[in-house]
């Protein structure tokens, strides 16, 4: 796999990997709709159950009351007694009060209607009627089918109740003839929020429609289809049935039965599927035509922006490690350092190769460093030669200094030149001295010294170097017993670097201040020398790097970025610290710090 990889170019394998990228996705788009389809289908059989049933259990509240209702009016006076006139006045006078009812009455045991709250042009036979039937049988409730009333003229649903005398027996039927289109009435039914094409429809047991809604008038009274499936398919009170039906379309119908006393009637709650998941195919369409249009971008966008973010990074980076490798060590891709994985190997690249240049410059200031450390060996052995030398005709001259302030009287000129010549060969005879100890190469030694004693025997040597810069020196050492324990010689070149940088700080002249005390520090005593001076300062980005080899802001004929590295590493060998301090514009200060002994 691998190697089938390493043929094609890093914008190839992008789009590959992309390509593979998207394939999760598009799998987690497809579950994720199908799993929201069923979660819809399932949240569509609750409601239509749910809807079903809540509305069955309306209208059993209605036959209820109306079997209530007809149970009183049976028992009434009125109709015990058979005044069917006075009967059907009553009745008519009620129908004013309960619109819902068609017709109110009272149905002899043969079958014809005695009372009637609607007046009847002759008699009526309803002896075939349903509930009346019912009543009859049962001595008691019965509940009818659809039908259009005899009296009435209209499409109603009857029920009645059996009307007995004091010993039990039956003496005919109380009716009530109750209009349909009240029945589905939203007063009656309440709020009921249907989805999109689906319905809730009311049948008596013969499977004819007696309602429905949302409101299809021109359904009443017709024989329904899926009745009969509920009706044959269903031995249960309530449940759910799913089909095809014939026109293709997948249908839920969620229905309950009414209890008694009115068994036989049923609510259907009918959904068509396509129509309840047609959010979750929607929703599905859109997400993969939404996947789709950001994959072909992704791609277009990969395949440009390849070129762009790798393609002719990569190039470059190819072609400067050419140049490289051809010795070319100025080469620098010009790519921004900071960002993702190129930039950074850009970055890693150029400092690469900043690094290989740095080092070619080293060697070079490495051989020139050897070149120079051979001739300032030379030199320092020509200075020791040179000390030798100047010492004696010095040590001659002191003679006859001496001579002429022991033959002559004090006072006299003679003997002032001649103190004025000793004087002279004393300090020709300390700076020869001094000089020749610095150039005597001998092992450190680590013995008690006075470094206040070695600042001054080296500003003595650098005293000619300082007057010339018009530097101005204010050497107060505090008389203390100070003394550390060290190298006399190392100390001195130290000392030598810090006087000769502080003079060299000062172009135009100033003030080397150079002070010595003692310090107390984590309970310890502390042999502590400054060097000031009131040059330019040092900037803060540079004060952090003085301290590095090879490092100087110097024009390279006066420094070679040694001095300083050479001066810490010999102080902390000697356990001691060295620092700088430096606010710019008001010079700068070098802190030596030994450990203190007593003698």
């Amino acid at each position: 796999m691998t190697r089938w990889l390493s043929r094609w170019s890093l914008r190839a394998r992008l789009m590959i990997l992309l390509g593979v990228a998207i394939g999760p996705a598009l799998g987690v788009i497809l579950y994720s709709g199908l799993e929201f389809r069923e979660r819809l289908a399932g949240d569509t059989r609750q409601f239509a159950l749910r809807t079903a049933t809540n509305t069955s259990a309306v209208y059993e509240r209605v036959v209820r009351s109306i079997s209530l209702s007809l149970r009183t009016f049976s028992l009434a006076p009125i109709v015990q007694g058979k005044d069917w006139a006075a009967c059907s006045a009553f009745f008519a006078k009620l129908l004013d009060q309960f619109p819902r009812y068609l017709n109110l009455g009272v149905v002899g045991t043969d079958g014809i209607i005695r009372c009637s709250g609607l007046p009847m042009e002759s008699p009526v036979d309803v002896s075939s009627r349903e509930y009346f039937r019912q009543a009859m049988e049962s001595r008691g409730f019965g509940g009818g089918v659809y039908q259009i009333g005899t009296v009435t003229k209209k499409a109603s649903i009857n029920f009645g109740q059996a009307v007995l005398d004091g010993d039990g027996r039956v003496q005919g039927v109380m009716f009530a003839a109750l209009d349909l289109g009240w029945l589905m009435q939203t007063e009656t039914v309440g709020p009921l929020t249907l989805p999109p094409g689906a319905s809730a429809t009311l049948i008596d047991r013969q499977g004819v429609v007696l309602g429905r809604l949302p409101d299809h008038s021109d359904w009443v009274g017709r024989p329904l289809p899926d009745a009969a499936l509920v009706q044959r398919g269903s031995s249960s009170s309530q449940g759910l049935l799913e089909w095809k039906g014939k026109d293709g379309t997948r249908r839920l119908v969620g229905f309950a039965r009414l209890g008694e006393p009115a068994s036989g009637l049923y609510v259907l709650v009918d959904i068509p599927m396509d129509l309840a998941l047609a959010e979750a195919n929607r929703a599905l369409e859109r997400n993969l035509l939404l996947l789709g249009f950001l994959g072909l971008f992704a791609f277009a966008a990969a395949w440009i922006g390849g070129r762009k973010f790798l393609h002719e990074p990569v190039a470059l980076l190819l072609e400067n490690a050419r140049r490289v490798s051809e010795g070319d060590m100025k080469a620098r891709t010009g790519l921004p350092h900071e960002g993702a994985e190129l930039n950074r190997l850009a970055k890693a690249f150029d400092g690469m190769t900043e690094t290989l240049e740095k080092r070619a410059k080293e060697r070079l200031r490495d051989q020139e460093m050897i070149f120079r450390s051979e001739k300032l060996s030379a030199l320092g052995v020509l200075m020791a030669g040179a000390a030798h030398e100047i010492l004696n005709p010095a040590n001659i001259a002191g003679l006859h200094a001496q001579r002429l302030m022991r033959d002559h009287p004090a006072g006299s000129p003679e003997q002032k030149s001649g103190e004025t010549i000793w004087a002279s060969v004393q300090r020709i005879n300390a700076i020869c001295d001094g000089l020749r100890r610095f150039s005597r190469d001998e092992k450190p030694t680590q013995e008690p010294i006075d470094p206040a004693q070695v600042i001054g025997a080296s500003l003595q040597l650098l005293a000619h170097k300082l007057r010339l810069a018009s530097v101005r020196v204010n050497w107060a050492p505090e008389d203390t017993w100070a003394r550390v324990l060290g190298d006399k010689n190392q100390l001195m070149q130290v000392c030598l670097n810090l006087i000769s940088n502080a003079a060299d700080a000062m172009p135009g002249g100033g003030v080397l201040t150079v002070s010595a005390r003692l310090i107390e520090e984590g309970g310890e005593g502390w042999w502590e020398g400054r060097f000031a001076d009131t040059g330019a300062g040092i900037p803060p980005e540079v004060l952090p790097r003085i301290f590095e080899p090879f490092y100087t802001t110097k024009p390279e004929e006066k420094g070679t970025g040694l001095g300083l590295a050479v001066s810490r590493r010999i102080v902390e060998g000697l356990g001691g610290k060295l620092w700088a301090e430096s606010v710019p514009g008001e010079g700068a200060a070098f802190i030596i710090r030994f450990p203190a002994v007593r003698e």
